[in-house]
């Protein structure tokens, strides 16, 4: 009987010996991790490199606005969806990157790399109606934008489609 009572004894005193100096490896753990993830700058969740501030224009602002707002899908004519827009403020243009889409019903007339099945005659007036939406679209950012420094690239499916600039549309894609 004295055996096994010995037995339990020694190995109760074993766990809780290994219980103990397992909780104190548990709180060295949380004290560094507390140290670690505390930061003493603005941000309490980055490392203080984060903290240094940024220098940019108004126009770089505006444009960033324009860029974060503007990506969603939005229909903008009967035949387009524009899935986002990117406004690059360049000191000598603002460039508008357009990302279309085909609505529902004419996904069928796009074959990818710039190809269509609709008539070539009918390109260049699907793509001013997009022109002509993102021109509208960024004057209600940039209130006094001169047109003639505006750059519009039209992509659909990560081809280009269609440029405009220096009031001139330039259809590169290819219809039937």
């Amino acid at each position: 009987m004295r055996k096994p009572l010995f037995l339990v004894l020694i190995t109760s005193l074993f766990m809780v010996s290994l219980l103990y100096a397992e909780k104190k490896n548990d709180k060295k753990k949380d004290e560094t991790v507390v140290a670690e993830d505390v930061s003493s700058g603005l941000y309490k969740y980055l490392p203080d490199s984060y903290d240094k501030q940024a220098g940019f224009t108004v126009a770089d602002l505006i444009a960033l606005k324009l860029t974060a707002y503007n990506s969603r899908a939005q229909g903008i004519s009967s035949k387009l969806i524009s899935t986002s827009i990117t406004a690059l403020a360049w000191p000598d243009s603002l460039v508008l990157n357009c990302y279309l889409e085909l609505q529902e019903k004419d996904k069928a007339c796009y074959l990818g790399t710039g190809q269509f099945t609709y008539p070539q005659s009918e390109l260049p007036i699907m793509f001013q109606e997009a022109v002509t939406f993102i021109q509208k679209m960024s004057h209600l950012y940039y209130a006094d934008l001169n047109d003639k420094y505006m750059v519009i690239n039209l992509y659909m499916k990560g081809s280009l489609v269609a440029t405009w600039k220096d009031f001139q549309l330039n259809v590169l894609a290819q219809g039937k």
